[in-house]
């Protein structure tokens, strides 16, 4: 399946935080995530909302998975709800995309919901709508666009 999600909010996250577990050499945690909710094209068992949230990845290989994944939907309902992991070059541009106002599409496909949940195969972000050339009013035309694929 394959959906396209305009853009209507985002949400913004990092943290860093001290730890020095008993007995253990201290050290310094940090994290970012970064939310995109929107209306979907084509509603999914009736739904027409979807949030994915999007985090950096160190690893660059998908998940083991059949078929492979770089996310997975944990929840259809009252939400389409996301979950992407993508290499942190890539989290970084669409960040810098979010923060800018470029970010108005996120393109996803997906295996059929089993139950609540499904794999994501493939997660696109861009300012122009991939089904009718619909662009935002911010030029140039900005995308990243992420398979999973077997090597």
């Amino acid at each position: 399946m394959a959906r396209e999600v305009r853009v209507s909010s985002l949400a913004l996250h990092v943290s860093t935080r001290a730890d020095k577990p008993r007995g253990g050499v201290p050290t310094v945690e940090s994290g970012s995530w970064l939310e995109v909710t929107g209306e979907i094209d084509k509603p999914v068992r009736e739904v027409r909302t979807m949030a994915v949230t999007v985090l950096p990845m160190v690893p660059e290989e998908p998940g083991a998975s059949v078929p492979p994944s770089i996310g997975s939907i944990i929840q259809v309902r009252p939400t389409l709800t996301a979950v992407v992991s993508v290499p942190v070059a890539d989290f970084d541009r669409v960040w810098s995309m979010a923060i800018s106002g470029h970010l108005n599409y996120v393109h996803v496909v997906f295996t059929e919901p089993d139950r609540r949940s499904a794999l994501i195969v493939s997660v696109a972000f861009s300012n122009k709508s991939e089904n009718d050339g619909t662009e935002s009013p911010s030029p140039p035309d900005t995308k990243v666009s992420l398979t999973a694929e077997h090597g």
